[in-house]
């Protein structure tokens, strides 16, 4: 991957990242509970992540949980023997994934959060990211575009930080990419 690429891939788990920082704990915690878990995977964005869950869930499940064991005296041709069926019932992992789906959705947002204050602290991001996002779209709405460059002599901060910001307001889809005429990546107003 050249380093243009990689720096789009970045700026795309920035705005992801902080995203999910955005995400409430507290709706997180009651939508864990009211749709058994499956819900809160939505809400945070994380639908990938609900099939290796119910997989996990389920593994605990059979060491944590030993499952039914009926036994019944049957004859076949003759033969008498014991016949015992073993079986999971979904209500059975329902409580588990719901446990499980809450802590990881949980420790995503809380993980999510401890990375955005990191990057605050690096320089990488300001500190007011709500504020810093109301200034650079004043500049583009009050010029109809501007570049990169220009936000940066506009801010004095620097066009990592403008990009990745640029990334998330892109991401809300708040801001367009176009290109002037002479070949000049500039960002509009939606």
């Amino acid at each position: 991957m050249n380093p243009i690429e990689q720096e789009q891939v970045n700026h795309k788990e920035l705005a992801k990242q902080k995203r999910l920082a955005d995400k409430s704990l507290l709706i997180t915690v009651v939508g864990t509970f009211l749709s058994f878990g499956i819900g809160t995977y939505f809400y945070t964005r994380r639908w990938k992540q609900v099939i290796p869950a119910f997989f996990i869930s389920c593994l605990i499940g059979c060491v944590v949980m030993s499952p039914d064991k009926d036994c019944q005296t049957i004859s076949h041709d003759g033969y008498y023997g014991e016949f015992c069926q073993y079986f999971w019932n979904i209500g059975d992992i329902m409580p588990i994934f719901t446990l499980f789906a809450l802590i990881d959705n949980a420790n995503a947002i809380a993980s999510a959060r401890v990375k955005l204050k990191q990057l605050q602290k690096q320089g990488v991001l300001p500190e007011n990211i709500e504020a810093f996002k109301l200034t650079l779209l004043k500049l583009i709405d009050d010029r109809g575009e501007a570049a990169v460059s220009e936000l940066v002599i506009a801010t004095s901060y620097s066009a990592t930080v403008i990009r990745s910001v640029l990334a998330i307001l892109e991401k809300e889809e708040v801001v367009c990419v176009g290109n002037r005429e002479d070949g000049t990546i500039v960002y509009r107003l939606i």
